[in-house]
């Protein structure tokens, strides 16, 4: 059995001093990506434009989705990735190693999932409120 192609795209606008991060949590994990995009969203400031410069220079595919806002980033990556699935990250973010495996895992085991999700771990002190509609 072939397993799904996973693309990871990961949206930044001014976060340059974490983007790092994010990529290499996409770049540590045990089920490799078939594809990495970076979509900027318009970043203004000189740090984050200078780290996307050197990891386009370094290959990654680095995009310009200007300031429209993060889901026309997120739309702007997702149409230049071919794989059957897509992991969305922001800059900020940070992937557990084992979390592509583990979103394909439900996947085969269940055909009829459409969305795969996770729980999320703050490191810092913020309250989160939840409501039910």
């Amino acid at each position: 059995m072939t397993l799904p192609r996973i693309a990871a795209v990961i949206t930044c606008h001014d976060l340059g001093r974490l983007l790092l991060e994010a990529l290499e949590s996409v770049e540590r994990q045990t089920r490799p990506a078939a594809e990495i995009v970076v979509v900027d969203g318009g970043s203004t400031d000189i740090y984050t434009r200078q780290v996307l410069a050197r990891l386009e220079r370094e290959g990654t595919r680095v995009v310009q989705a200007g300031g429209r806002g993060a889901s026309a980033a997120r739309n702007a990556g997702a149409r230049l990735t071919s794989a059957e699935y897509i992991v969305w990250l922001d800059g900020d973010d940070n992937l557990e190693p084992r979390y592509f495996e583990a979103a394909a895992a439900a996947h085969v085991a269940d055909p009829d999932i459409d969305l795969v999700s996770s729980t999320l771990c703050d490191f810092v002190a913020v309250s989160f409120v939840l409501s039910h509609a």
